[in-house]
């Protein structure tokens, strides 16, 4: 999942409700991720005996550092949006159902600026 890399361009993730796995390495793979406020987080894998392959063991530590990466990555707990905003994983929180919108706003204030 080299998403992010392969794309000249931002990425800029919205995600809502239940965000487990796979949903968390596809926002880590983009550049900003805007978190609905009833987002919830879990990187399930470990629990399961499987290694995380989609770049979460990467994209997690480059995003909340080292100990908050093997914390919730070892310990496969569930955490809400405001452990991903204060960790830096999500760097917006707004209102369930207005993620989008935001997502699409900040695409067009992005494209307001020069290249």
């Amino acid at each position: 999942m080299a998403l992010g890399r392969a794309c000249r361009k931002p990425i800029i993730t919205a995600v809502k409700g239940i965000t487990y796995t796979f949903g968390i390495e596809l926002a880590l793979a983009g550049d900003i991720i805007i978190a609905a406020d009833n987002c919830r987080f879990s990187q399930l894998e470990p629990a399961r005996g499987i290694h995380a392959t989609g770049g979460a063991t990467i994209r997690f530590v480059e995003r909340g550092g080292w100990g908050n990466a093997m914390y919730h990555l070892l310990t496969c707990d569930e955490f809400d949006a405001e452990e991903a905003y204060r960790i830096g994983l999500v760097q917006e929180i707004v209102p369930a159902g207005s993620e989008l919108t935001r997502a699409l706003d900040l695409a067009a204030r992005i494209c307001e600026m020069a290249p």
